[in-house]
């Protein structure tokens, strides 16, 4: 069980309308820019940020994998 354990990626945090607000703006994107790398689209991380929708599936892995490793993680 010890070695399962030590494959199994971690788990995926949920992040906060102004989480996701904050880590683009500390990459100095824009809205669309920032949703060009998380191949979305910008209404969508409009919403993301205004909190009317949250962050799934593929989408929820690549904000982690930035949040925790920086943007050359997913270029």
């Amino acid at each position: 069980m010890r070695q399962f354990d030590e494959i199994c990626p971690p788990p995926v945090r949920e992040f906060s309308a102004g989480d996701i607000k904050r880590l683009r703006e500390a990459l100095h994107f824009s809205q669309p820019v920032f949703a060009h790398h998380l191949h979305t689209s910008a209404s969508t991380v409009r919403k993301w940020e205004q909190g009317e929708t949250r962050p799934a599936g593929p989408a929820l892995k690549l904000l982690n994998v930035i949040a925790d490793k920086g943007l050359q993680a997913i270029i």
